[in-house]
C-alpha cells in the first residue's frame, strides 16, 4: 500500500507502472521496462534541471541548448497522469551497457513442448516480450490463436528477443537431460547392488551407493564409506 499525493491509499503494482508508463516507454515491452529503467523521485534538482533545459530552448531553431558542461542526466520519463505517484515518481533509463539482470519470482515459464501448456506458454512469452498496455486487446487480435499471435510475433521479432526465447527453453533441456542422466546414474547404481529392480525407482529418492563394506563393523573403511554414501546423488552428479 502507497499513498498518492491526494492522500488516497492505493495498491502498489508493478502491472500500474508498465501499463502507465510514459508515451517514450510505450515501445519497451515487459523485459525492457523493469531492466532499463527504474523509479526515483521527481526531486527538485530534476524539476530545476528542467525548467534549465527549457529556457535554453532555442524558439527559431527548436534546437536544446546545455544550460552548462558536464555529464547528461540520464533520460527520465514520467508516468501517465492516470498513475497514483504520477507527480512524484518517474522512471529514469539507464545509460547503454549497464549490468543490471532481471529477476523472475515464481514459478518459470511454462516448457514450449508440453502440449497441455501450449496457450500458456505462448501468453507467457507474449506478455514478456511484446509492448502492452491492455492484455485483453494487445497480445493478439480477437480472430488469432495465441499460436498464431505467438508466430506472427516471432516472425518480426528481433534477434535479441528470439535470444531471450531460446534461453527460456534451454532451461528446460537442460533440467530434463539432468534428470535423465541421474535416472541412469541411479539405476546403474542399483542394478549394480541387486537390491531394486530399474524402473522401479522414484526419481525423488536418494539411493546410498550399493555394495559398501557394511559387513565390516567398526573399520576405518567402513566409517569413511558410511560417511559418503550420506550424500545425495543428485549432488554427486551436480559436482
Amino acid at each position: 500500500m502507497d499513498v498518492n499525493g491526494n492522500g488516497k491509499l492505493f495498491f502498489k503494482s508493478q502491472v500500474t507502472d508498465y501499463t502507465l508508463r510514459g508515451e517514450s516507454l510505450s515501445t519497451s515491452n515487459v523485459m525492457d521496462f523493469f531492466v532499463n529503467t527504474y523509479e526515483a523521485d521527481i526531486d527538485k534538482r530534476a524539476r530545476q534541471q528542467e525548467k534549465a533545459n527549457a529556457m535554453a530552448m532555442d524558439n527559431e531553431t527548436n534546437v536544446l541548448r546545455c544550460p552548462k558542461q558536464g555529464k547528461p542526466l540520464h533520460k527520465r520519463v514520467c508516468y501517465l497522469t492516470s498513475h497514483p505517484k504520477y507527480n512524484a515518481k518517474q522512471h529514469i533509463v539507464w545509460s547503454k551497457h549497464h549490468n543490471t539482470l532481471p529477476n523472475f519470482i515464481g514459478q518459470y515459464f511454462p516448457c514450449s513442448d508440453d502440449e497441455d501448456q501450449q496457450s500458456f506458454y505462448h501468453t507467457s512469452i507474449l506478455t514478456l516480450l511484446k509492448p502492452w498496455r491492455n492484455l485483453q486487446t494487445d497480445l493478439k487480435h480477437p480472430s488469432q490463436t495465441w499460436e498464431e499471435a505467438f508466430s506472427a510475433f516471432c516472425a518480426v521479432a528481433l534477434p535479441r528477443d528470439l535470444c531471450i526465447i531460446s534461453n527460456i527453453q534451454y532451461f528446460h533441456t537442460c533440467e530434463d537431460g539432468a534428470k535423465h542422466e541421474g535416472f541412469k546414474l541411479t539405476t546403474t547404481q542399483i542394478s549394480a547392488s541387486g537390491d531394486i529392480p530399474p524402473g522401479e525407482l522414484e526419481l525423488d529418492e536418494d539411493v546410498l551407493h550399493p555394495g559398501g563394506p557394511y559387513d565390516k563393523e567398526f573399520t576405518e573403511d567402513g566409517l569413511v564409506y558410511l560417511i559418503a554414501s550420506k550424500k545425495s546423488w543428485r549432488e554427486e552428479l551436480h559436482g
